[in-house]
Order: C-alpha cells, then sequence, then structure tokens
C-alpha cells in the first residue's frame, strides 16, 4: 500500500481577489486511468480506527487525506511522469531537495511538494515529487495544465505516485462527490470512475528470489532462463486486492501439462500488491521451449504470461 507522509501545513494567504463560484479542478496527472494511473488510495472518511472512502468502500487507510494516483513503478518514474497544475492559482509554498525514491514507511521523512493557492480560498499540493524536479517558484503565477515537477517518492512513501490534497482555508476537502463524504458535488471537471477492478497492472520474470522493493524497482526483467539458473520468479502488481485473498499460481511445461501450482493468502489490507511466487529452475525437467504461468485470485482468472528455457548456460549467471 502506499502510505503517505502528512505534513502539518501552514496555510499560506492567497492575495488574490477572491471569486464567488467555486473552484473546478482538471487531473494533475495526464492519460488513461487503469493504464497510465491507478488511484490506489482515497480521502479516509472514518473518524475512528476504521476505513471509509467517499464511496463507502476501503480504497484507503487510517488517517489518509488526500487521493494517491500511483503510476507503474520506478522504472517509469525514471522516465519523468509530469504532474500538472490542476487549477490557476499562484505557488504559495514548496519543498525540494529530499530523497525520492523511499520504499518503506520512515515516520518523519520529508517530502518534495508544491502548495498552490487558488480563488475562493482553495489550496490544492501536490506531493512525494522528484528530487529537484519542481519547476516553479514561489509567488509564480500557473495556469491549469501547466508542469510543476515530476512524480517521485519522496516522504512517507513506499513508492512513486503523486499524493494531491485540497484544502479550503483550514478546511480538509475530498474532490469527490460520493455517497460516504458528505458532498454531492465534485470539484473535479470531469470525475474519474470509481475502479475497483480486479485486474493485473503489470507482470515479468526476473531470475532470482525477490524482494518487495526489487520488484517496484522493476528492473533486470527477463524472459528467457537456463540450465544454470536456479531461480524462475513470476511476480505481478495487481490492482483491487484485499486482505484474506487467495493468490493462486499455475506452472505449466512445454506441452501443456501442469508442473506445478502454490497457493498463499495475500497478508494485508492493501489496494495495490505484489504478488510472487517461484520455483526452483535446477528441479525442472529438461524440456527446451516455452513454458506459461496463470495467476488466479480467488479462483478468478487475472493473468498469464510466457517464459522461454534454454538448456545451455547463462553466460553471466544470474544473481
Amino acid at each position: 500500500m502506499i502510505r503517505v507522509f502528512i505534513l502539518v501545513f501552514v496555510m499560506c494567504a492567497l492575495t488574490s481577489t477572491v471569486a464567488a463560484q467555486e473552484i473546478q479542478f482538471q487531473l494533475p496527472l495526464h492519460g488513461e486511468q487503469g493504464k497510465d494511473f491507478f488511484i490506489s488510495n482515497y480521502p479516509d472518511h472514518d473518524t475512528s480506527s476504521n476505513i471509509l472512502d467517499p464511496f463507502c468502500g476501503v480504497a484507503t487507510y487510517n488517517g489518509h487525506k488526500g487521493t494517491d494516483m500511483s503510476i507503474r513503478g520506478f522504472k517509469e518514474m525514471d522516465s519523468g511522469v509530469v504532474v500538472y497544475a490542476a487549477a490557476d492559482g499562484k505557488v504559495a509554498s514548496l519543498h525540494d531537495g529530499e530523497y525520492d525514491r523511499n520504499k518503506h514507511w520512515i515516520k518523519g521523512k520529508r517530502w518534495n511538494f508544491v502548495c498552490i493557492a487558488h480563488k475562493n480560498g482553495y489550496f490544492s499540493y501536490y506531493g512525494h515529487l522528484r528530487k529537484l524536479s519542481i519547476l516553479v517558484n514561489i509567488g509564480d503565477s500557473v495556469k491549469a495544465g501547466q508542469p510543476l515537477g515530476l512524480v517521485g517518492s519522496s516522504g512517507f512513501s513506499t513508492g512513486p505516485h503523486l499524493h494531491f490534497e485540497v484544502w479550503r482555508k483550514d478546511t480538509l476537502v475530498d474532490p469527490f462527490a460520493g455517497p460516504c463524504n458528505g458532498s454531492k458535488n465534485s470539484l473535479w471537471l470531469s470525475q474519474l470512475k470509481y475502479d475497483t477492478g480486479l485486474y493485473a497492472i503489470d507482470k515479468g520474470f526476473v531470475p532470482y528470489v525477490p524482494g518487495l522493493d526489487t520488484l517496484r524497482e522493476g528492473y533486470l526483467a527477463t524472459d528467457t532462463f537456463y540450465s544454470n539458473d536456479t531461480t524462475i520468479c513470476f511476480w505481478t502488481k495487481i490492482h483491487g486486492l484485499h486482505k484474506g485473498d487467495n493468490i493462486h499460481t499455475e506452472w505449466y511445461d512445454t506441452k501443456g501439462f501442469l508442473w506445478d501450482n502454490y497457493s498463499s493468502v495475500y497478508p494485508e489490507q492493501q489496494w495495490i500488491g505484489f504478488p510472487y511466487n517461484y520455483i526452483n529452475a535446477r528441479k525442472m525437467p529438461e524440456r527446451k521451449g516455452t513454458w506459461k504461468v496463470k495467476r488466479y485470485v480467488n479462483g478468478r482468472f487475472i493473468t498469464s504470461a510466457d517464459f522461454y528455457m534454454e538448456m545451455k548456460k547463462r553466460k553471466h549467471p544470474a544473481l
């Protein structure tokens, strides 16, 4: 789960003339929801230890104040994913220079962010930005759609995403209109759908037993393995997971016969997670050719992928 470093903000004064009408926000990330970015957490509307997103679901975590828009991983982050101003305004505050590749929930970590003051007392915050990517200065006037910086993982974060947060003066505001946030009026020009879908965001193979950090990085992927490899690992990044879900993996040989299978219980309430399963390549029958792996959640087929087995040694042994 993407967990966010929430700062106690000192609200800066809006110096421009306050307009009478309500504000409306464009999306701060471009692209298609469910393909280019994924909402991993909404604001939490339950004041107890329970959680409640604006649509009466559980796509949030306790005390979360903003909307998290996740991307596929650090490999995509390194390519440069632009964050855009959601509405006209003036840059009220910002911070830059913090490490932007955090993968662990470390309390007290500062983030890189931009705060924009808008009409009618609204403020928008763009958090976890990539180090030294911020393109604006305090006092700059900005237009909706203007680039502000790049998606990163600075501060209280475990993966690359944008944390978008809205305040009106000293009151936290959820820009979504939903049955459990107390508002029927969306602040979005075009509100995104509430995506509760169970589907694979990304997938791949690596020739080693991974840790979660290496999976988040997204590098060293391969679809060809060799006789001197010890491990073949199939990983997936899946949207819509719940604590207690059954993750089942089936491995099929070159003739289409089930060779191995494995099931596990998803351990945490994380809307987006990285289930993976690996086998001992040394125990595989010596069958050169294409193998297939299938992944299921609660008996529902989610995705599959093929890899090729060579019966010769890798010139440069895997990790």
